[in-house]
């Protein structure tokens, strides 16, 4: 795979994959956003910023959000990955 693709109205011709952002979302919203690409392409999953209520300080706590949000979107298409922003180890704890 060369080119992936974030999170555009409309997916690129040349696209291998998109780059799915789940920055604060749940698993619905989640698959409501890969739907409205209406394609199968693969996606890695891009995450977790502060957005919607959600905040990076909290990925221990949205773990269990995480493995639903790829059960789910499973069901639609192959999930590659996830990236995550960066965060300082003081956030992490």
């Amino acid at each position: 795979m060369k080119f992936g693709q974030m999170s555009l109205p409309r997916v690129s011709a040349n696209a291998d994959y998109i780059q799915l952002d789940i920055c604060g979302l749940n698993k619905e919203q989640t698959l409501s956003r890969f739907l409205s690409y209406e394609t199968n392409l693969p996606v890695i999953l891009h995450g977790d910023w502060t957005k919607k209520g959600a905040s990076e300080n909290n990925i221990a706590q949205r773990k269990q959000e995480y493995v639903t949000i790829i059960q789910t979107l499973l069901k639609h298409t192959s999930v590659l990955g996830f990236t995550m922003h960066p965060l300082s180890e003081r956030k992490c704890l």
